[in-house]
């Protein structure tokens, strides 16, 4: 069994993943609550990432940049991700390191005024739906968690209405969804294209940080 487990919420993600994942490592994706990640995740797991992409709340959050997480701030407390990983994941990388948001609650920061009163309320940098679940598994077990996801959006993007049902619950496209949306309001179409242009180049950077940092993914060494 995989003693690391990553966490990731769409397909795309899980691809990148397991492309570069050691054999053997478990590569969860999709949305998962604290209680239904727990069921998933086994028992002899010693660690869990949450890996892929975010959303950026400071302005200093750019497109593509990748961020690990010091410390996860949440509805129900702050949880400080594992330290001496992330001193790893920093000496590999050189990526900033973060103050982080998640709730568990899908699409609350899609609009720059959204974005902007969650970063004064949080002083948060950047924003996630899936590492509050990591965390919250990871404190009733008792084991380490980190992320690594880099910037999708930014705090001056006010994402389409087609993107924010985008995803099915296992974390494939809902193209109909979108379809259906842009049928209703075509006017978003040239802001969906910004969307899936700064997505790509988020992509291509969570693939260069899944590079950089191995197989193994800093949890253990990578020699």
């Amino acid at each position: 069994m995989s003693a690391l487990v990553i966490k990731t919420g769409m397909t795309v993600e899980q691809q990148i993943a397991r492309k570069y994942a050691a054999e053997g490592i478990l590569v969860l994706t999709g949305a998962f609550t604290p209680e239904t990640l727990d069921q998933a995740v086994p028992q002899d797991c010693k660690a869990i990432l949450s890996l892929g992409v975010c959303g950026g709340l400071a302005d200093s959050a750019l497109i593509g940049q990748a961020f690990i997480c010091s410390t996860l701030v949440t509805p129900d407390g702050e949880f400080e991700a594992d330290v001496d990983w992330r001193r790893r994941l920093f000496g590999a990388t050189r990526y900033y390191e973060c103050h982080w948001w998640s709730s568990g609650n899908f699409n609350t920061a899609n609009t720059v005024a959204e974005r902007a009163a969650l970063v004064k309320q949080t002083g948060c940098a950047v924003i996630d739906d899936e590492t509050f679940a990591v965390a919250a598994v990871a404190k009733k077990r008792g084991i380490a968690f980190q992320a690594l996801r880099t910037v999708s959006d930014g705090a001056e993007d006010n994402l389409p209405p087609a993107v924010v049902n985008a995803l099915n619950p296992d974390g494939s496209d809902n193209l109909y969804s979108v379809i259906a949306s842009v049928a209703q309001d075509p006017t978003q179409i040239p802001a969906l294209i910004q969307t899936a242009i700064e997505a790509k180049k988020s992509f291509d950077e969570l693939e260069t940080a899944c590079i950089q940092v191995g197989p193994n993914f800093q949890w253990q060494s990578n020699s």
